[in-house]
């Protein structure tokens, strides 16, 4: 990107939901060379994407901790509302 210093280029992007669309979204940011978090409730989710080169985090909120973008790929808007939301 024109314009843009390393502490951009070098920012962690959070992915959380790793379903069909959220997983090709991570796996563009990987391929992109961004250091790219991924969570999703399923844990077998974000294996291919750790094999990849992301970062399997526990919970979300280990996900976006240092997360400069945080991107949401969940299936209803209503997972956003609350943490309880996202792991139930």
């Amino acid at each position: 990107m024109t314009g843009t210093d390393d502490h951009v280029e070098n920012s962690l992007v959070a992915v959380l939901g790793v379903g069909i669309m959220g997983s090709a979204m991570a796996r563009n940011l990987i391929a992109a060379g961004r250091r790219t978090a991924v969570w999703d409730r399923s844990g077998s989710a974000t294996a291919a994407l750790a094999d990849a080169g992301a970062l399997v985090a526990a919970s979300p909120e280990e996900a976006v901790k240092d997360a400069r973008v945080v991107i949401t790929m969940l299936p209803t808007g209503r997972r956003c509302e609350t943490r309880s939301c996202l792991t139930a």
